[in-house]
């Protein structure tokens, strides 16, 4: 084994654990391991072994996304410096708790938002450079490359996670078609020019920007159209109270079919029906049982003309 490599696997056992207990959290500047990168902004701190440029990169783009988590749920309280890692290698990201086939996740526990700069692709992708061996099926992903939204999109994604956890404050889990739901309709989010609904030129000078959401989800769009179209759909009426066993158990149809219930309330043209996702929060907020949640959030609604309703927002998507 290097000596590069020993450092750093001693600097990773470090911050993921020790006998005292885990190393996660916010760090003092002091503790920061030889050769990592500490770069802190206005609500995010992100401790990084992967480049000072990307780990800046990376803080900004947290900022800019948070600003639309706070736009459609406002802050009741002071707001945190939220907690960041952004591991180099994915062999760093497993050891840190990462889980096979995923590029990003939040620590409950901690309150640590953990992403890697590696996806996994069956095949390599053109223009995307691998600089360091990180498994069969697995390239790096330059955050200013081709393939940057999938590391970009999974940070926004973990990121509306860790964002409404802290928001909620409480032990229970909050129904899991919402929370997945939203975090994937953020993992959509990127700036674009106030005067320009394409995302095109994002850094140009002189371009004044906001963020928004300029595209569809690209995967879940094609997947619930499909499902709407075959009736393989479920029920709104069933599947606002599965579990987060079941939501899991298929994701192939559950991740879609949130993400577009929860594209459908937040653009709705029923005012009745804009207002679930802010009912749904207050009750979860004022300490409400998840179920009991989305049963006041949706109290009176006729389910087989909300599920038309859906089932018309779906199809005219694009």
């Amino acid at each position: 084994m290097s000596s590069l490599r020993a450092s750093h696997l001693l600097a990773l056992a470090l911050l993921a654990g020790c006998s005292s207990g885990p190393r996660r959290g916010i760090i003092a500047p002091e503790d920061v391991p030889p050769g990592w990168t500490l770069h802190a902004t206005a609500h995010y701190q992100v401790l990084s072994d992967a480049g000072g440029a990307e780990t800046q990169a990376i803080a900004e783009r947290l900022e800019g996304v948070l600003a639309l988590y706070m736009e459609i749920l406002p802050p009741t309280r002071a707001l945190p410096r939220f907690p960041v890692r952004m591991l180099e290698t994915y062999a760093a990201y497993l050891e840190f708790g990462g889980k096979e086939g995923t590029s990003g996740w939040y620590d409950q526990t901690s309150g640590d938002l953990v992403l890697t700069l590696f996806v996994g692709y069956g095949e390599p992708v053109e223009g995307v450079v691998s600089r360091t061996p990180s498994g069969e099926g697995w390239v790096r992903l330059e955050l200013d490359g081709p393939a940057e939204q999938e590391v970009i999109s999974s940070a926004y994604h973990e990121g509306w996670h860790q964002y409404f956890h802290w928001y909620l404050d409480r032990e229970e889990d909050p129904p899991t078609w919402f929370d997945e739901g939203m975090a994937d309709y953020f993992g959509q989010a990127r700036p674009v020019p106030s005067k320009d609904a394409a995302p095109t030129a994002p850094d140009a000078p002189g371009v004044d920007m906001k963020w928004g959401f300029s595209r569809r989800h690209p995967a879940w769009l094609a997947s619930v159209q499909a499902a709407v179209e075959t009736e393989k759909s479920v029920p709104l009426k069933e599947f606002v109270h599965w579990t987060r066993e079941q939501y899991y158990e298929e994701p192939s149809l559950t991740y879609p079919e949130g993400w577009a219930l929860v594209h459908f309330l937040l653009n709705a043209d029923d005012k009745r029906v804009r207002e679930v996702p802010a009912v749904l929060v207050r009750a979860l907020k004022e300490g409400a049982e998840a179920g009991k949640a989305v049963d006041e959030a949706f109290a009176g609604m006729d389910w087989e003309k909300l599920d038309e309703e859906w089932k018309r927002h779906v199809r005219g998507l694009r």
